[in-house]
């Protein structure tokens, strides 16, 4: 089988309060980290 590392961002989600980001790692076929961040804009 191969295995790879792979990170995926998703970027500038909508419907939220700022604007929220998804990160994703992957290594070795296994998920190593699955981040929601919600960034509110300063103000």
């Amino acid at each position: 089988m191969n295995k790879r590392n792979i990170t995926i961002n998703v970027e500038y989600l909508t419907r939220v309060e700022g604007h929220g980001n998804i990160v994703v790692n992957v290594k070795e076929g296994k998920m190593e980290s699955c981040r929601l961040d919600v960034v509110e804009a300063p103000g």
